[in-house]
């Protein structure tokens, strides 16, 4: 019977590549700030809620929230929680599964730094929580801008934007900056711009609208392209019988990215594995949210033939977010999208992992991963989804006159 736990983080060094996990593996809803995310591995900080199939027995796992996440919960555990993590809004007779969401919706931090960064949503958007065993806990369409996630998405997004105008050329903020006020208000002019960024209220916008590809069409090659510019941030990458091959057998996980900016934070990127070789953590897959400037990005991968997983890296220390079962043999195309803080992994179109995470909310651009090496891949793409009419493909205006929001097609 499905089990949720609030405990800390477990430092995993079995593997060749040590991360930070829910004790004993599950699926996890991170509550640690963005240093105690960075830690290289160390006494554990910070907290999580950690969800596994069966009940668990770990010290690290420190409050019980039982399989039943719909009752009341009893005072005990009510205390036991808020001396870990603080005051939980609403009733004294919230059940876990209220409780998660308030916690996630209300004691969060825009810049990540006194506590985790709260999960947010933009108008026209359905605000989705999941954890592993349990699937999806909670599911809201937000139809309005005043509801706390709307405004979390704001918060976060004034946070974010000095990041950005230092880290991006004026033309990708400026796409940037489009793209948030079609997200958050339906339409783009500058008025627009002084409600969403009061200190930047004269920043000039632009219409996004990106996708990349690369066929990785070339001779071989220690340099990977054509189409793309790519970075090899950690580990040997070339192109191999027109395919993308992670060379490198031992070592951290290696990243490339694709040096090309989308228009947006949500987007998706997707790559079809060809081969994924015999032997320990061989794993391939594709990267979103990749930082500009540094090892920290969602990645999605498929592992020795059996599981997908999805796991975050920020600054180089990485923490897995859940994973399922996914056998095979290849070809088969992983994608990961990725809108406001919820993560879908399709494996050739079909759902197979979920979850909710705040940590990264900027990066526009993608990649991929490898581990173990000589894994390879084709048919590299990513988009911000408005020219395959999808994340921003659909635009929301909220009439005054009815207060409701009219999808446009």
């Amino acid at each position: 019977m499905a089990h949720i736990y609030l405990g800390r983080l477990d430092w995993n060094t079995r593997k060749g590549s040590p991360f930070w996990e829910a004790p004993g593996g599950g699926s996890i809803i991170d509550l640690r700030t963005m240093d105690q995310q960075a830690a290289f591995g160390g006494a554990p900080q910070g907290w999580a809620f950690c969800a596994y199939d069966a009940p668990q027995h770990h010290p690290l796992l420190e409050v019980d929230l039982g399989p039943d996440i719909d009752s009341g919960m009893k005072q005990a555990i009510r205390d036991a929680l808020e001396q870990r993590i603080g005051p939980i809004p609403g009733s004294a007779a919230a059940s876990p599964r209220e409780a998660i969401r308030l916690v996630l919706l209300h004691n969060g931090d825009p810049a990540g730094k006194s506590a985790h960064k709260p999960i947010y949503c933009a108008p026209g958007q359905r605000l989705e929580i999941h954890i592993g065993a349990f699937g999806k806990i909670h599911d809201e369409r937000i139809d309005d801008l005043a509801h706390k996630a709307a405004q979390n998405a704001i918060e976060v997004f004034r946070v974010d934007y000095e990041h950005i105008k230092s880290q991006y050329h004026p033309d990708t903020v400026q796409r940037v900056l489009g793209a948030q006020m079609l997200k958050m208000f339906g339409r783009m002019d500058q008025a627009k711009v002084a409600e969403l960024l009061p200190r930047f209220a004269v920043d000039p916008f632009k219409r996004p609208d990106t996708t990349i590809t690369e066929s990785f069409n070339k001779a071989d090659s220690s340099t990977v392209g054509p189409e793309l510019t790519w970075t090899e941030v950690v580990g040997a990458w070339s192109v191999v019988s027109n395919q993308i091959s992670y060379d490198s057998t031992s070592g951290p996980d290696g990243h490339i990215r694709a040096e090309a900016d989308l228009s947006s934070a949500d987007h998706y990127a997707q790559l079809v594995i060809t081969n994924l070789r015999d032997g320990a953590d061989s794993s391939f897959g594709p990267s979103v949210r990749f930082a500009s400037a540094a090892t920290t990005m969602y990645d999605s991968w498929w592992y020795q033939r059996s599981d997908v997983f999805i796991t975050k890296t920020v600054a180089g220390s990485r923490t897995n977010l859940t994973s399922a079962a996914a056998s095979g043999v290849a070809p088969h195309t992983l994608k990961l999208n990725i809108t406001g803080t919820g993560l879908t992994l399709y494996f050739d179109g079909v759902s197979k992992a979920t979850a909710t995470d705040s940590a990264i909310s900027t990066g526009v651009r993608c990649g991929v991963l490898g581990i173990a090496g000589q894994q390879l891949g084709d048919s590299f793409e990513a988009s911000d989804g408005i020219s395959a009419a999808g994340i921003l493909g659909k635009s929301y205006i909220k009439s005054q006159n009815t207060m409701s929001w009219l999808l446009l097609r």
